[in-house]
């Protein structure tokens, strides 16, 4: 998929994503500090950063972050979601072409949106921005399949994913470890979200694939989400398994991995 279109394709999914996309555990960015000799106070890049979700994890544990986002519409929404921390700022950019100077990042962090990336460029582009011994960690929160509703929704969602998206897999189908080198480090944290039905809409239509308001398959795919709401769902909340599957290094540099 051209970067043209990448950097369009969530513009009026906006409101969706912020409404349903869930956050990262509250853990998660003690682990990775852990793993990768990570401080507080340290600079980082957040690579795709979309409305600020995983930044917001790292802000709140000290650290100052710069988000990069090719999209307009994304990052004006987490520009104005997170204007009241200081420690944060949002740039135009791609993880090939993040604007930012040379040596100017202490670790850079991408969170569920590796599979978007071409590995060699910005494996080249990190290695740029990095400080020496900077720490890389690609995050992929994803869901997991434990009970009905879990498969309810993977049900609903490929009902709804053509050939055009198969790029959207899951992390470790990206090869993380290839892409980070010989130190790399893996752990996941699982956690659950509940969504109301609103969320729960949102969290489906802030698909890339859903059908768009004005496409013929839009009554379609407001139908399947009812039913699978109603199928599912206790006491009008719906309850999802998310694990967050990170790969990290401390050792990020060298040449790129053969293969990719």
């Amino acid at each position: 998929m051209a970067h043209a279109e990448v950097s369009t394709l969530f513009t009026d999914k906006v409101r969706d994503y912020i409404v349903g996309r869930p956050g990262y555990p509250v853990l998660l960015a003690g682990l990775l500090m852990e793993a990768v000799g990570a401080r507080p106070g340290q600079h980082l890049a957040d690579i795709g950063c979309g409305t600020g979700l995983l930044a917001q994890s790292f802000l709140q544990h000290g650290f100052s972050v710069t988000g990069v986002e090719p999209n307009d519409a994304m990052r004006a929404a987490g520009a104005q979601l997170l204007s009241v921390l200081p420690s944060f700022r949002m740039l135009a950019g791609t993880a090939e072409r993040t604007g930012l100077p040379d040596a100017s990042v202490d670790g850079v962090v991408v969170g569920t949106a590796f599979h978007w990336f071409d590995p060699v460029a910005c494996r080249a582009e990190f290695a740029r921005i990095l400080r020496p011994r900077g720490w890389v960690a690609l995050i992929g929160n994803e869901r997991a399949t434990l009970d009905a509703a879990d498969r309810g929704l993977s049900d609903l969602l490929a009902h709804f994913r053509d050939d055009a998206h198969e790029q959207m897999r899951m992390l470790e189908d990206c090869a993380p470890a290839e892409f980070l080198g010989p130190a790399t480090r893996h752990f996941e944290v699982p956690h659950r979200l509940s969504l109301d039905h609103d969320a729960f809409v949102a969290l489906v239509f802030s698909r890339s694939y859903m059908p768009r308001p004005a496409s013929p398959r839009r009554a379609e795919a407001e139908a399947m989400i009812d039913d699978t709401f109603s199928a599912h769902a206790a006491g009008g909340r719906y309850a999802l398994n998310y694990r967050a599957a990170v790969y990290a290094t401390a050792a990020f540099g060298g040449p790129a991995q053969a293969g990719r």
